[in-house]
């Protein structure tokens, strides 16, 4: 069947591409152990680290901007739009951080030792720093004394960097919603403009010597700033998502632009748009449409918990007895069911008190496209 030439908000793939996204990451951090080459990594001038786990975050941020955007327009304010991604974020990372300290970190401490005896008197400590200095997702702490044979859960560190992405894009929608004289396409071309603004700056990062060594002795961890750039390309994709038409060309030629950039040294120039808009027009066309309604949304589960299931699959000795696809494949069956737990036990109970009962009329909420404007608070 042909695909709609317009996005069907109601009927897509972003449950799909998120868990695929998961899968992507967990391949990734799986792959180290093996030292085996990465079936998706590029050399690209410009990128470092060009493989399947960062291409799965990235696919992480533009979805999360494109349908957050959504979920600020249902929002009753800038308050109300945070409130809800905080519950979307924090409820599931907080269980996590409970679950790792007092269930994990037992776990492999009796599997070094074959005993839990002095467990609690020499690690109590270490529990109690690793939960409370973590719980704002700004990470310190990434271990539970000597317990684990690696960090506690390496891919934390990202969480916080999709907190700073979500108050940013609300900030920036907001005062852009302020502008009631101004017409709709003005409105959303000034987010147009932020975007490329954000897009000029990671340039500058990747061209601009100077400007690189500034950035860096400010802010540190310049991964961020591909992250938000990624993330408001799919805020401005959303609002511009009345004349964007999803097609299996488009996506094809945004595909060919990134390879062919791969060969140049203007992939920081053509990643982002191309990359996100590649990513936004599958999420429309793929076949495996909203598998969320079925079984959940299990890629923040996923993210969540693969990372201690693989260090307890390593220390129980599966990474010596079965070789890296089978080892994958462990990974994933033995990380979903806690992936489903943790949606319907504890994300899903917290979004059923996320939702506005009656979408705002004002100014913000006109920027958005005239179609249906219903995404849930579960997008993020």
């Amino acid at each position: 069947m042909r695909p709609s030439t317009k996005p069907d908000m109601k009927n897509n793939a972003f449950d799909f591409a998120r868990l695929l996204f998961a899968f992507f990451v967990v391949y990734a951090h799986s792959r180290y152990l093996y030292g085996a080459p990465d079936i998706l990594h590029w050399d690209a001038s410009g990128f470092d680290n060009l493989h399947a786990g960062t291409i799965g975050l990235w696919g992480f941020f533009a979805i999360s901007g494109f349908l957050v955007t959504s979920s600020f327009s249902n929002s009753a304010s800038l308050t109300d739009f945070l409130a809800k991604r905080f519950k979307r974020i924090f409820p599931g990372f907080w269980c996590s951080l409970f679950i790792c300290g007092f269930v994990f970190a037992p776990l492999w401490y009796f599997l070094k030792l074959k005993t839990l005896t002095g467990f609690w008197d020499t690690n109590a400590i270490y529990i109690w720093k690793f939960i409370t200095t973590n719980l704002d997702s700004a990470i310190q702490v990434q271990s539970i004394g000597a317990v684990a044979i690696d960090s506690i859960n390496g891919p934390y560190w990202t969480i916080h960097h999709e907190v700073s992405c979500y108050i940013i894009l609300g900030v920036i929608l907001t005062f852009i919603g302020s502008f009631k004289f101004a017409s709709k396409t003005l409105q959303r071309n000034t987010l147009l403009a932020v975007t490329l603004g954000l897009s000029v700056i990671r340039l500058m990062y990747n061209y601009y010597q100077p400007f690189t060594q500034v950035y860096g002795n400010w802010f540190g961890d310049e991964r961020f700033l591909l992250f938000l750039t990624i993330f408001m390309w799919g805020a401005t994709l959303n609002l511009y998502r009345d004349i964007l038409e999803p097609s299996w060309a488009g996506a094809f030629i945004c595909l060919l632009i990134l390879l062919l950039a791969t060969k140049t040294d203007y992939l920081p120039v053509v990643f982002p748009p191309c990359f996100t808009f590649l990513v936004i027009c599958l999420c429309f066309m793929l076949p495996i449409r909203n598998i969320g309604k079925k079984i959940g949304d299990l890629s923040f589960g996923v993210y969540l918990y693969h990372w201690p299931m693989r260090l307890t699959l390593q220390m129980l000795g599966f990474q010596q007895e079965l070789g890296l696809w089978s080892f994958i494949l462990l990974n994933i069956v033995c990380t979903l069911p806690l992936a489903y737990l943790s949606w319907h036990l504890v994300e899903k109970r917290f979004l059923k008190h996320a939702k506005t009962e009656a979408p705002i009329a004002r100014a913000a909420q006109e920027i958005m496209p005239p179609q249906e404007r219903e995404l849930v608070a579960t997008a993020s």
